[in-house]
């Protein structure tokens, strides 16, 4: 690998596909200028920015030569504008809009992501930090310097590319084609972009761009990565040492399709013919095709059609299948034609039945496509002598059927097709991929089911199933984006899917019945994902009996979304050391263990065998049973008892019914209940403060009674559980029916004194406050309280 000395001053536009309840931007402000810098009111006058300065809706900043400006946004999104920049927003999305120049912005992490747009492309961004430069008529600049970034190019349907940290892509704004990211030296870049230093407030991912820099030094010392003085011209931009990808000629040959006339004399558009004979028919490597387009096999030449889209030859379901159905909706397979989509022109070629034998030799004369669609009516299925199929030339292939399964097994593979599509249309019609598929994009869907036996390495992957998504039984699957849709079931077997040679993968699942993952054999994906979101009527998370371990990246977003059925993961322990792990349910979660929770919620029960810990809230209308300690920063429990058997520990609690642990410090229970039906008992640990809220936190308990005498000491609050000398003692206030103090019932002793002098002369602490109010009776019977 090659390596890329440097870039600096950048701009560009990105698209964000995040999270759905990602609040819009609202004004940004003006945090930095350098030099002149100047804000474009909507149908008003340029005038001069000011520091401090709010930007609505509309407005757009422009910044003059060697000039340079900084905006906040509410959710803390910073954009860094470099010289002769043009940049504005639309206050209700998350879109942003680049004239030209050089921008870098950093999106922080869960706050949704952002889009930047500019004519020519667009990039998928959220939790990263980028450096763009876009100049109309000459060249486009990308570098990720933390994190991962996809660009697509616009009006390319399936055209993407994933940029990784210390990596950039370079183009032409007018290419036809993404080319592959190169490695630029981060370490030399952070020492000269002007939109890295020179700036008064920092970004917030230094520390995480720090960790990028540190790794390109491990790789240039093992020989990885090659310094390279050759220069891509652009503000000092140097580039990698490698060949630069061929001119893609066809492209430019064939982009004004609809107005050539190829040879056949005009008879390449209108509807599509079906082949008859031979049937099946049988694709090998002396097969022939034209893509003007004509297909000749053992001497026999037929004629297909090419499809140019829906303005003109009508939906692509009605074109090369006959008619539209139910399940071509919910695939939106007529997405092939419509305005945007790269998948046409399509030289199209329709038979009753077809079967892959091999690599077929394909010209593409002028007039000719750069898209390919094989139909067979009734099925598609492959033979020998097989061998691998690159489809040469093309930049998209459809494999298809109108009413049929498709079945392609081990002697045949593919390789190098950009986009490979294959779509089993029909009842009942399965999709069994046995053949390996590598470097291409690649989308499986099928009205009945789909199943994979064969080792795939894609970019890209993306199924549909009208049935059930099944687990493989042979190879493994590589796949940095994964997206699953099943009205069935969905099994998805971390054995199967690996984390493979790249990190940071994004995994999309969603079943209208369950989801099965099973991580029995294997956890490594979910360990670099950078996202997981998983939605199903049931979820369930398959580990051994004795317990698996589930560790989830510290920067990944990870979102379990079950419904009626529930989250089931009784043997697995979950731990996410970046607090943010989401789990709801519209009916029970299990788990073995739970650690670094973001959001739990429950319309069922909530029973965790070991520890469980939220950072921000748990809530459930059933009851919560932990066999080890519970830690929230705020737990409601709608509807019964929480039971504990170690401690639960928590800053407020909400429970209508009863509250039982070994050991009790919360800090708010029930606080504003003047009715509570609550009892709460303590264990062998008692109860004690809540320590983060310190001696001076008032702690308030709402309930019917509390139970706390089979410790040595009911309620502890001395200031020694404050762990500072001199510490005062802590404050308690309980508001309950009826309360006891006596050994046997109630509460059997309570201690506020404030701690000890730590050395002669010190003074020791006060003691604290306990206050106990009661509607019924309050009884004292040979109780101390100090």
């Amino acid at each position: 690998m090659n390596f890329m000395r440097s870039i600096c001053s950048l701009a560009l536009c990105f698209a964000w596909a995040g999270v759905a309840s990602a609040a819009p931007f609202g004004e940004a402000q003006i945090t930095q200028i350098i030099r002149d810098v100047q804000v474009l009111p909507t149908q008003a006058t340029p005038r001069p920015a000011a520091v401090k300065e709010n930007v609505g809706n509309g407005s757009a900043v422009r910044t003059g030569g060697e000039s340079r400006a900084e905006l906040t946004f509410r959710d803390l999104t910073i954009t860094r504008l470099g010289a002769n920049t043009i940049f504005s927003f639309n206050e209700g999305t998350r879109n942003l809009e680049l004239g030209g120049g050089a921008i870098l912005l950093h999106v922080p992490k869960d706050s949704g992501g952002a889009k930047i747009t500019t004519a020519a492309v667009t990039a998928a961004i959220t939790g990263t930090t980028v450096l763009e430069e876009y100049h109309r008529d000459t060249y486009i600049k990308f570098v990720v310097l933390e994190g991962t970034a996809r660009m697509y190019l616009k009006g390319r349907f399936g055209e993407s590319v994933l940029v990784r940290a210390g990596q950039m892509i370079f183009m032409k704004p007018n290419a036809t084609r993404l080319p592959d990211p190169v490695d630029v030296d981060l370490e030399r870049l952070m020492r000269t972009c002007s939109l890295l230093i020179g700036f008064d407030q920092p970004l917030g991912s230094e520390a995480l761009m720090a960790r990028e820099v540190s790794t390109q030094r491990k790789k240039k010392a093992k020989g990885q990565l090659i310094d390279t003085n050759l220069v891509i011209f652009g503000e000092g931009t140097a580039l990698s040492l490698k060949d630069p990808p061929p001119l893609d000629v066809l492209d430019q040959r064939f982009n004004v399709l609809p107005n050539v006339v190829p040879p056949g004399g005009g008879n390449e558009f209108g509807p599509l013919k079906t082949i008859t004979n031979p049937t099946p028919y049988v694709i090998n490597p002396s097969t022939q095709i034209m893509t003007a387009p004509t297909i000749q096999t053992n001497g026999v030449t037929n004629r297909g059609k090419i499809y140019r889209g829906q303005a003109i030859d009508g939906t692509a379901a009605n074109y090369f299948l006959g008619s539209t159905s139910a399940f071509d909706n919910d695939t939106n397979f007529n997405g092939i034609g419509e305005p945007g989509s790269a998948i046409f022109p399509t030289a199209a070629f329709r038979f009753n039945s077809l079967q892959l034998s091999g690599d077929p030799f394909i010209t593409v004369p002028a007039g000719g496509a750069v898209n390919l669609a094989l139909i067979g009516i009734n099925g598609i299925t492959s033979g020998g002598p097989g061998g691998l199929i690159t489809f040469t030339g093309m930049n998209s292939v459809l494999l298809a059927t109108q009413n049929g399964s498709i079945n392609l097994t081990n002697n045949v593979s593919f390789a190098d097709v950009p986009l490979l599509f294959i779509y089993a249309r029909g009842a009942g019609s399965n999709l069994i991929l046995g053949s390996n598929v590598s470097n291409g994009n690649l989308q499986l869907d099928a009205q009945g089911n789909v199943q994979i036996n064969s080792t795939l390495f894609v970019p890209a992957l993306a199924s549909f199933a009208g049935g059930n998504f099944l687990q493989g039984t042979a190879g493994t699957i590589d796949s940095e984006d994964t997206n699953l849709r099943a009205q069935g079931n969905i099994t998805f077997s971390l054995a199967q899917f690996i984390a493979g040679s790249t990190t940071g993968q994004n995994i999309n699942i969603n079943a209208d019945m369950a989801v099965n993952i099973d991580a029995t054999a294997n956890q490594s994906l979910f360990a670099v994902a950078q996202s997981i979101n998983v939605t199903g009527q049931t979820i369930n998370v398959l580990g051994s009996a004795g317990g698996t371990n589930v560790v989830f990246d510290a920067l990944a977003s990870t979102i379990f979304d079950a419904g009626s059925g529930g989250f089931l993961a009784p043997n697995i322990n979950f731990s996410h050391p970046g607090d943010a792990l989401q789990i709801s349910s519209g009916g029970d979660i299990t788990a073995r263990q739970l650690l670094g929770g973001d959001l739990i919620l429950a319309a069922g029960n909530l029973q965790i065998t070991l520890d469980m810990s939220s950072r921000v809230a748990s809530a459930t209308a059933g009851s919560v049973i932990v066999g080890g300690n519970l830690t929230n920063s705020q737990y409601t429990s709608a509807g019964t008892d929480v039971m504990v058997t170690g401690a639960l520990t928590s800053p407020e609690a909400e429970v209508i019914g009863n509250v039982s642990a070994g050991r009790v410090s919360l800090l708010l229970l029930n606080p504003l209940s003047t009715t509570s039906n609550t009892t709460l008992t303590a264990g062998s640990g008692g109860i004690t403060p809540y320590i983060p809220a310190g001696p001076n936190g008032v702690h308030t308990f709402g309930v019917s009674t509390v139970q706390s005498h089979t410790a040595a000491l009911g309620l502890d609050f001395s200031g020694k559980q404050f762990g500072s000398p001199s510490s005062n003692g802590g404050f308690l206030q309980i508001n309950a029916a009826t309360q006891v103090f006596s050994a046997t019932d109630g509460i059997n002793t309570a201690n506020f004194n404030g701690a000890d002098n730590p050395s002669p002369g010190s003074s020791p602490g006060s003691g604290g406050t306990f206050q106990v109010k009661t509607k019924g009776a309050l009884t004292v019977k040979g109780s101390t309280i100090t």
